[in-house]
């Protein structure tokens, strides 16, 4: 896992898990990609810090992104250049609307199907969510057009949902990737329901739950997975 550099904390700053109540040096945190190291409780990361935890050393290329807490732009995964898009979870989450996080991350679609990258978008759950609204149908429509164009081209969509929200857990107004990755720490995987008593999963959207100090290789995996099957399975 890619070490996550943050100038921004002063020395000495400690602060407590809300899960576990331990109290945690503020450096040693962002060095374990912001996961306690005693219950594992996965802190939000910013758009800047998910960056810095998938992408290669100075490979990153950003793209102007219209979206405040939103990074866009093109960089390395085990050497592999990716189209990714991060989305802040603590930037404005409640009061941003589904139209706008769709037409802001569209560019990157754009840019993804141009130049045959693999696209990677990183979403907090329930983000755009809190504003009701009808989508336009020419921005839906403008998605589709993207994400088939990256289909012909056998180019893979990873949706990767982060920092499920307390009011919609794991649901983004996107459309579903070709693989969807819900992020969470070991106890907050979402129970899958019991087959005896017919429950459903909980998000039977969601093809695979990882754990952030695992998210990166699992990224590089799939994404190898389908742009390069001899180099996986040889």
């Amino acid at each position: 896992m890619a070490e996550i550099s943050t100038p921004h904390i002063p020395e000495g700053l400690w602060l407590k898990c809300p899960d576990c109540k331990e109290t945690l040096f503020a450096r040693e945190l962002e060095r374990n990609g912001r996961i306690c190291p005693y219950c594992q409780h996965h802190f939000p990361l910013s758009a800047q810090e998910r960056i810095e935890l998938l992408l290669e050393g100075e490979s990153w290329r950003p793209l102007r992104s219209e979206l405040s807490g939103a990074r866009l732009g093109i960089g390395t995964l085990e050497g592999i250049a990716v189209a990714l898009g991060a989305v802040d979870p603590l930037a404005d989450r409640e009061r941003r609307s589904p139209s706008e996080l769709l037409g802001a991350l569209l560019p990157l679609l754009d840019r993804a199907a141009r130049a045959r990258h693999p696209l990677i978008l990183c979403v907090p759950g329930g983000y755009g969510l809190s504003v009701k609204e009808p989508l336009p149908s020419g921005l839906l429509v403008a998605w589709h057009e993207r994400l088939n164009a990256l289909g012909d081209r056998r180019l893979p969509y990873l949706l990767v949902i982060t920092d499920p929200s307390p009011e919609h857990g794991y649901r983004v107004p996107l459309p579903l990737g070709d693989v969807v990755i819900g992020e969470a720490a070991p106890e907050e995987v979402p129970p899958l329901g019991s087959p005896a008593e017919g429950k459903p999963a909980a998000f039977p959207f969601v093809d695979r739950f990882v754990i952030r100090s695992e998210l990166r290789a699992d990224l590089i995996h799939l994404v190898t997975f389908f742009t390069d099957p001899m180099r996986v399975h040889g």
